[in-house]
């Protein structure tokens, strides 16, 4: 058993200070002033017995080691061994090296009666000077005590309101810290299994069989490379009262007090409580209380002198022009009047002017041609215009509703030399957009200078002290949102960006190509990091760096009835990544990221949205073809991209949607997806005059479980006038219950909060409304609407409240934003509204402005972490490494069935800032089971699932495990049930929290360290560790490969390729293969060939496998393999792609190559049936005795069964040809064979 692996994102725990020294959001003024904290502290008495940490601890009684004190000038340093219950502990009987590994700092039993006074030792972070927002953009909040949490997290600031939230985030006692730890302990360095030890030096110009992954030209390196790869001692941590802590916790800003006076400079306030178990807790980080600047206008001068005709009003505030009556309109982007719009003059915004009311605007008198109003009011963005001339024409106004914050262009990771000048950018887009950007370092705010308001970050002369994590907030009156994180890495000098030694990258052999050692068809052929480093002086403008092969050698190893030539690389170091410079020319490589799809029918895929509108977040980029396709380009430094389909010139009844796509961090090429889109559900008529209730009914009892309420007289047309008529009313439900319904959701089911971070939700229902007129024009909703879910879909059967709540789809960001709470309806008030139902609901209002998405969701979730492995195979007896083009999918169900999360790589839990991390997927568990359904993708599709857990099988668990019974995903997807909830896998949850004291030789190890070099360094961030997630977290990442886990596969025939090389940037240190690259690329464009093959087994329908192996007649490739492409039939028929003849590159000059092609497949007594008419004078001996039938091509000549297709983009062209070839009849060559369980 070898150690355990884990990996940790130094990232995660960057923002651990954002509640305490970011208050929120800056808008209008500066931080003037702070008061002394409020605390809530309950009588000592109480506090004992506290399940929080802090309350009652358990002595855990210790098993004394060593205790060693050394002297190093003057300072004393303790180091200290041990093995303690329920730790993280190593195990000496593992190691034969008896010096104390350096850097780890351990305890002895002796300090057991370390005094508990040390506890509240732990110094406070020195509050930074930040000012913030409140939700909507009103100066004139009323008094915080009245002010509700939007969330419904904590609204209450005396002790005896904790809800049950607060069980869940608790700091455990002593005792109950992770059992799995016990399992997963690190031997000493010493011990740490090098895979390479077992090698020996092999000659690189004889065939090798692998003997053990990866054999090495010289034991200089095989030595250093062993060095490098140790695993990272895990630390021990001493579960003595002294170390455990409970930290108070914050209750949620209130709102805005009212502006301390009327006009001219006042300021505001807004206050927030310390809430605490005990008063041996430690206090909240950051302030109470913070102020801004407010100001509502000018005060009143009664000297003021008026020009011209003008007269000054009677409250001496403004100039006025008598008897100029306006009428004023105001419309939503919809042309729906809104009422309830406050006008006034922008600089005496205390004095109102008017409010439309009644759907027919507002009259204001006096008003002067050179006045500037602001119309203001909730969920609309503040308008300032001009009134212009006199006239009697009515002035129409049209507000935006206000949209959340959404960071369009990250800040990214940057490296530099000590003294070099750095920039992070930062973008965002919202309505209103952000006035304000704060930069953070380390999650603490950047307040030495004025850009700090700006979205650029320049660092001036950098050392190694900005050496760090940064990120942006971007901020509004009315939200806030964080960007993803940047590191900037500074060093003296450039070459020590890069390890030398190459990191581990296996490379997949076929099938019939098995080498010897643990993972049979692997063989390690060696990566450099590729991470960005630098050159002094720069080889030009557009180079850049990274850290790539400077010496690969070609192995050859022996299969069953060939050789294959394999290029390994054996040192790195730093180069130009992104050009070549052969023969005086220099080639260069453009990182670049094509997004691309097919939008359609969720039902019919052959119906596409014909001559869409393409949107990235709010900008119009693309139109569909005619077969619904589209492509455009997107900036490197986009992650999250939101693009909308809307119908323009064909009408389809499609339904406007928004999809979310995560981008890999340094992708490059195209990201290609289907889109499947909702049309518009059944028609209802209903009255316009009457209050209308839109039911829909469960097919089976015939009761109806959701319900939309629409008072009668809200229809409005597009002109703006009140509709009187018949209505055509559709709404499409998308049921979390039916698995079909998931693929067309909008969105990515997440919220961000007031401090701009980003939640999850768990629904359990969305749905869209649209109505038109008897001859199809668009109408719209004006006032309030009701929406009604049932208590038995969203769990809550008996229950007078719900964490559930009503949501809206932000189009632009993709996010859901707050609606409204739930309310349960009676019987009689049910009959009252109209209901049609026999079950009790739950109900919730919304003014409709211009969403018609809205959505029941929780967000107060109960998180855990689900363990996947990649496999080569179905026998799991090739591990596969983790990479960026994964993509895993967790969608996981409550308790009842009914509501659904779905999580992946690129989801996180806002409240404690933990993540996804590779193998670890962050999702929700129900209180006492996990239930959901898993899979996987990567750049070639969906991947097989295992019915069989990897590892270890969990003791006292009910576990099953199948498949989706869909046929489109069988094979794919996993469903499981696991109950009772476990902490040793595949599923970790924990119910405890844990946090540690600041002077405890965990946390002292870890913010000595950077980065930070545990996961369990996590307990020592105040914000984090007090939620059980973060031990949940840490439990999954320290699994290693024999803990349960759930196991994904990639077919072993099926879509399998191998290059030699496959193109420059692969092999650029190596030019004897660079007559052998698979696209020598002599243009900008790839050129991509596929031949269809038809195998015939024993005239049943039985499939079988297919084998291409592309080789050379040039002098240079004569007899030597370009690669093979392998693939399984479907209905007989084969699409496998092949090395087209054409230009190689030998290196100094391009010359022309006629590529052999060599066919094979699985079967017995196999022949060739039939080959297309003008293949057939192309047939050559065959070269290798065990081929079907080999082919010799003319260079860039067509023939049936023959297809390409060139492009920019590798990816787009491959899918053309590919394509192409599916869907076209022509068959190269049709083979038969009577049975398919050998290659013949």
């Amino acid at each position: 058993m070898t150690s355990s692996q884990y990996k940790y994102d130094q990232n995660l725990d960057i923002r651990f200070d954002i509640d305490y020294s970011d208050y929120g959001r800056n808008h209008q003024g500066k931080n003037l002033s702070s008061t002394t904290k409020n605390q809530i502290s309950p009588s000592s008495t109480a506090a004992k017995n506290s399940p929080f940490c802090g309350g009652m601890v358990k002595t855990v009684v210790s098993v004394a080691a060593v205790l060693v004190i050394a002297f190093a000038g003057v300072g004393l340093g303790l180091y200290f061994t041990g093995v303690f219950r329920g730790n993280i502990r190593q195990d000496a009987t593992k190691s034969n090296n008896t010096a104390k590994p350096e850097g780890i700092v351990t305890k002895a039993a002796t300090l057991a009666t370390h005094t508990a006074s040390s506890r509240n030792t732990v110094p406070t972070t020195p509050e930074a000077s930040t000012i913030v927002d409140k939700k909507y953009n009103d100066d004139t909040t009323s008094n915080p005590s009245t002010t509700v949490g939007q969330y419904d997290d904590i609204t209450s600031s005396d002790t005896s309101t904790m809800d049950k939230q607060n069980d869940k985030i608790t700091t455990s006692v002593a005792a109950t810290i992770v059992e799995q730890n016990d399992k997963v302990t690190t031997p000493a360095a010493s011990t740490t299994v090098g895979q390479y030890d077992k090698v020996t030096t092999s000659d690189t110009d004889t065939t090798d069989k692998q003997k053990d992954n990866i054999p090495t030209s010289d034991a200089a390196t095989t030595v250093e490379q062993n060095k490098k790869m140790t695993t990272p001692e895990v630390p021990l941590i001493n579960e003595n009262e002294a170390f455990i802590v409970t930290h108070g916790e914050w209750t949620k800003w209130s709102g805005w007090s009212r502006c301390s006076i009327t006009c001219n400079n006042g300021t505001q306030t807004r206050t927030r409580l310390c809430r605490k178990t005990s008063s041996d807790d430690i206090d909240c980080d950051g302030e109470d209380t913070i102020t801004r600047i407010c100001n509502n206008g000018k005060c009143p001068d009664c000297e003021k002198a008026c020009p011209g005709n003008t007269l000054l009003n009677e409250n001496c505030t403004a100039c006025i022009c008598p008897s100029n009556i306006r009428h004023i309109q105001v419309f939503n982007t919809k042309m729906v009047p809104i009422d309830g719009v406050t006008v006034a003059r922008l600089d005496i915004q205390y004095d109102i002017l008017g409010t439309t009311a009644d759907s027919n605007g507002t009259f204001i008198d006096n008003l002067c041609k050179s006045d500037w109003l602001i119309f203001k009011k909730l969920k609309y963005v503040d308008l300032i215009l001009t009134v212009g001339g006199v006239s009697s024409d009515p002035i129409i106004v049209t507000m935006e509703t206000t949209e959340s914050i959404e960071v369009v262009s990250h800040p990214q990771d940057v490296v530099a030399l000590t003294g070099d000048s750095v920039d992070f950018t930062c973008r965002a887009i919202g309505k209103p957009p952000p006035n304000v950007y704060q930069w953070f370092k380390n999650g603490k705010q950047i307040t030495t200078n004025s850009s700090t308001n700006l979205n650029r970050l320049t660092l001036d002369s950098v050392s190694a002290d900005e050496k760090g994590s940064y990120y942006c907030k971007a901020s509004s009156d009315y939200s806030s949102a964080i960007s993803n994180i940047a590191s900037l890495d500074v060093k003296d000098d450039g070459g020590s960006f890069c390890e030398t030694s190459p990191s581990q990258q296996f490379k997949r052999l076929p099938k019939d190509c098995p080498q010897s050692g643990e993972n049979p068809l692997m063989y390690e052929v060696g990566r450099c990091r590729r991470n960005e480093c630098i050159q002094r002086p720069k080889f030009n403008t557009e180079s850049k760096y990274c850290c790539g092969p400077t010496r690969q050698t070609m192995r050859s190893i022996t299969c069953t009835d060939y050789s294959l030539d394999i290029l390994v690389t054996l040192e790195c170091g730093c180069i130009i990544c992104n050009q070549v410079n052969v023969t005086g020319n220099t080639i260069t490589t453009v990182r670049k990221v094509t997004v691309s799809g097919y939008v359609h029918d969720v039902v019919d895929t052959s119906s596409p949205l014909r001559l869409g509108k393409v949107y990235l977040f709010d900008e119009e980029v693309a139109t569909t073809n005619y077969n619904g396709n589209f492509k455009f380009e997107v900036s490197l430094e986009v992650t999250r991209i939101v693009v909308t389909f809307k119908e323009w010139i064909i009408k389809n009844n499609f339904i406007e949607t928004s999809k979310v796509f995560n981008i890999p961090k340094d992708y490059s090429g195209t990201f290609y997806r289907d889109i499947p889109i909702l049309r518009k559900s059944t028609v209802v008529e209903i009255s316009s005059s009457e209050t209308s209730s839109l039911s829909l009914a469960n097919s089976t009892s015939g009761s109806s479980f959701a319900e939309i309420i629409i008072p009668g007289g809200s229809f409005y047309k597009a002109d703006g006038t009140r509709y009187d008529g018949p209505v055509q009313a559709a709404m499409n439900f998308l049921d979390p219950r039916n698995d079909e319904d998931m693929s067309t959701m909008v969105g990515d089911l997440t919220f961000t909060n007031d401090d701009g971070e980003i939640g999850l939700l768990q629904t359990f229902g969305m749905f869209h409304l649209a109505f038109s007129d008897s001859t199809g024009n668009e109408l719209n909703i004006k006032g309030e609407v009701g929406m009604a879910i049932s208590a038995d879909v969203i769990g809550a059967k008996l229950q007078n409240a719900t964490n559930v709540k009503l949501w809206s789809f932000n189009p632009t960001s993709a996010r859901w934003e707050f609606e409204g709470n739930l309310r349960r309806v009676s019987d009689r008030k049910k009959r009252a509204i109209k209901a049609s139902v026999t079950t009790d609901f739950f109900i919730g209002d919304t003014v409709i402005t211009d969403r018609y998405w809205f959505n029941f969701d929780n967000s107060q979730l109960n998180y855990c972490f689900v363990k996947m492995h990649l496999y080569a195979d179905d026998e799991s007896t090739t591990p596969l490494p983790w990479d960026n083009s994964l993509e895993p999918t967790v969608i996981s169900l409550d308790q009842a069935g009914t509501g659904r999360v779905v999580t992946g790589r690129m989801s996180q839990d806002w409240r404690t800032g933990v993540k996804s991390n590779e193998d670890c997927i962050l999702t929700v568990c129900a209180d006492s089971q996990f239930q959901g359904y898993l899979s996987m993708h990567n750049a070639m599709g969906a991947l097989n699932a295992s019915l069989n857990l990897g590892g270890s099988t969990p003791t006292a668990v009910s576990l099953t495990v199948d498949q989706l019974s869909s046929t489109t995903s069988r094979g794919r997807v996993i469903d499981t049930t696991i109950s009772p909830l476990t902490s040793n896998g595949p599923v970790y949850h924990s119910s405890k929290s844990n946090c540690y004291s600041q002077s405890s030789p965990l946390c002292m190890n870890c913010s000595a360290t950077r980065p930070e070099p545990y996961p369990e360094c996590i307990f020592c961030k105040s914000r984090y560790c007090r939620y059980p997630s973060t031990v949940s977290y840490v439990m999954c990442l320290k699994a290693n490969n024999v803990d349960p886990h759930f196991r994904f596969y990639q077919s072993a025939v099926s879509l399998f390729e191998y290059s030699v090389c496959k193109e420059l940037q692969e092999c650029r240190s190596d030019t004897s293969v660079w007559p052998l690259m698979w696209f020598p690329k002599e243009t900008n464009r790839y050129s991509v060939w596929y031949m269809k093959v038809r195998v015939d087994v024993d005239t049943t329908r039985v499939e079988s496998s297919v084998r291409i192996v592309s080789k050379g007649s040039h002098p240079k490739t004569q007899g030597k393999m370009f690669g093979i492409r392998e693939d399984e039939t479907i209905n007989q028929t084969a699409c496998i792609e092949f090395k087209g003849s054409g230009n190689i590159f030998t290196g100094a000059l391009y010359e022309p190559d006629q590529s052999i092609l060599e066919v094979f497949v699985e079967g017995t007594d196999c022949k060739v049936e039939n080959v297309s008419s003008r293949l057939i004078d192309k047939i050559i001996t065959k070269v290798t005795p065990a081929a079907i039938v080999s082919f010799k091509l003319p260079i860039q000549k067509y023939y049936d069964g023959i297809y390409e297709d060139r492009d920019d983009e590798l990816d787009e062209a491959k899918r053309a040809a590919r394509n192409t070839c599916k869907g076209e009849p022509g068959v190269a060559v049709t083979i038969t064979c009577k049975k398919r369980d050998s290659r013949g």
